[in-house]
């Protein structure tokens, strides 16, 4: 039975639309590598008292397993200790966190309020807390090298916000490595190529920093479980830029299990969901006003994973095999398409990320797979959108940085 003519009008839009993001985010990846990198002069202050002073704020929910290792880092800070103030919120926590922290030195703000998420812990961390230029937010279970504050120091001039790069901790099973392996592909194929443009990137829940006048002014306008893509999304919204730097790290844990995965990225799911729906016509309205910035992140709150766009250029691809009439040209899906395999893997080998072996090809694989499950993610966030319940991720034993 012949397609009437508006719904190939349609399929034909949905298709173009497919393609354009495709090669809209594979164009910023490869410019992003091809293009020379600016190189601005070092501000890096001459004196101590010039240095920025910074809050590092730890929100802690039952952590009492690996607290005082993030402690034990900020305290070996090759910083000035007076311009480095640390501040642990133990949010509705039922064992030792509090007191672990309160005896390494940290200040300790308790707050039992029942409520899921950061937003309240952090606010209460800036209550009554140190006059400082930044605040630095951190996972409990991340860790950093004793040089990253002065690192900073030096990236983070005259900017409002800066998110640090994470990279994955030591993998005790194929499903962390699996996982960690996507952390890494992402930096690569997003954040640097990004960073390299001048497009900016997102908060990522660890290891960022932003001014507190701006936090005081935008923490309690957020409402989702995602509560650093809604910041993200609003500082645009204010005309600010998340820088990103490469030149430390925070090493963070990923998920040991396939249950502690799910549900974390069910509430990633609906945090996104509702960050879109708040905040990505006034990202768009931005755009039309000429900031490239705010729209490179309406495009990513789109299609915030290539999952995403793979999936839909082979779904283009097989409309234009099976209904050719009912196809936009073959040309930009083929190129689309080879985008989607080709620079990826190029790019991902060239970096030592995906390693040309038995295991390293195994891993990638594991992760392709691991992928597939956003699609019965997004289905049930959908159907669960309402629901507010934070679960924390189980910690597991502790190592170092994945070589």
């Amino acid at each position: 039975m012949p397609l009437s003519s508006s719904i190939r009008l349609a399929v034909r839009a949905a298709q173009a639309a497919a393609v354009a993001l495709s090669l809209y985010q594979a164009a910023v990846t490869l410019l992003g590598y091809v293009v020379p990198r600016k190189v601005t002069p070092s501000q890096s202050p001459e004196t101590p008292e010039s240095l920025p002073t910074f809050a590092a704020v730890i929100c802690a929910r039952n952590e009492e397993r690996v607290i005082g290792d993030i402690l034990q880092d900020l305290e070996n800070q090759e910083y000035p200790a007076d311009r480095l103030h640390v501040t642990v919120v133990a949010h509705n926590c039922t064992d030792s966190t509090a007191q672990i922290a309160e005896c390494r030195g940290a200040r300790v703000v308790v707050l039992d309020d029942g409520r899921a998420g950061k937003i309240a812990a952090m606010l209460a961390a800036l209550e009554n807390g140190p006059a400082t230029t930044y605040v630095a937010v951190f996972d409990a279970d991340a860790r950093i090298p004793s040089k990253l504050m002065a690192i900073v120091a030096r990236e983070i001039s005259g900017r409002s916000a800066l998110q640090v790069e994470t990279v994955p901790a030591l993998a005790h099973n194929r499903l962390e490595a699996a996982y960690g392996f996507g952390r890494e592909s992402r930096n690569v194929l997003w954040w640097r190529p990004r960073s390299r443009l001048g497009l900016g990137t997102t908060l990522t829940g660890s290891g960022f920093f932003v001014r507190p006048a701006l936090l005081e002014q935008l923490l309690p306008e957020i409402r989702t479980g995602t509560e650093d893509l809604e910041l993200t999304a609003r500082l645009a919204i204010a005309g600010h830029t998340v820088a990103f730097t490469t030149a430390t790290q925070a090493i963070v844990e990923e998920p040991a299990a396939l249950s502690a995965s799910i549900n974390q990225r069910s509430r990633w799911v609906r945090g996104h969901m509702g960050t879109l729906l708040r905040t990505w016509p006034q990202l768009m309205l931005r755009a039309m006003r000429g900031d490239m910035r705010a729209f490179d992140l309406a495009v990513f709150m789109i299609a915030p994973t290539r999952v995403l766009t793979r999936a839909a250029v082979a779904v283009a691809l097989l409309i234009r095999l099976l209904l050719p009439a009912t196809s936009v040209p073959r040309v930009p899906i083929a190129l689309a398409a080879a985008a989607e395999l080709f620079i990826p893997i190029g790019i991902c080998a060239k970096t030592g990320i995906l390693r040309l072996d038995r295991r390293g090809v195994g891993i990638a694989l594991e992760h392709i797979l691991l992928g597939f499950l956003w699609f019965p993610i997004g289905a049930w966030s959908i159907v669960t959108a309402r629901r507010a319940a934070w679960s924390p991720v189980p910690r597991q034993r502790r190592g170092e940085r994945t070589v």
